[in-house]
């Protein structure tokens, strides 16, 4: 199990093993059966390239999760747009979600929603 955090402050503590990020994951390809992000996405540099990355160190069926707090059409969603704006945060919406892992070769894309909750959960698998 290895983890990697684009928080700044698990950046920091994390530095030495994460150097290169999400975009550049020092693993080789299909190594890994699950691959999460929870609270995270939105901070990467490049969302894109790091699906894509993400998307190159699962197995053959493996799965990526996506889980965050933070995401456009949400309860409150002035104030988490305000917020994201003020952390540089990428404001995704539900079909963005999809899009990012379809766009980056996952199959199977699905996105869930729990409105009481706050939460949206994507996910997708590698074919």
């Amino acid at each position: 199990m290895h983890g990697v955090d684009y928080a700044e402050a698990s950046v920091a503590a994390s530095r030495r093993l994460n150097r290169a990020g999400v975009s550049r994951l020092p693993f080789p390809n299909d190594e890994f059966d699950l691959v999460t992000a929870v609270e995270t996405h939105y901070y990467w540099p490049d969302c894109p390239s790091g699906l894509r990355e993400i998307y190159r160190i699962l197995k053959p069926g493996g799965s990526v999760l996506i889980i965050a707090e933070a995401y456009r059409g949400r309860r409150f969603d002035l104030l988490y747009l305000l917020a994201m704006k003020l952390v540089g945060g990428a404001y995704l919406s539900s079909d963005d979600h999809r899009a990012l892992l379809v766009k980056a070769g996952h199959a199977g894309a699905q996105v869930f929603l729990e409105p009481a909750k706050g939460w949206i959960c994507a996910t997708g698998r590698k074919r």
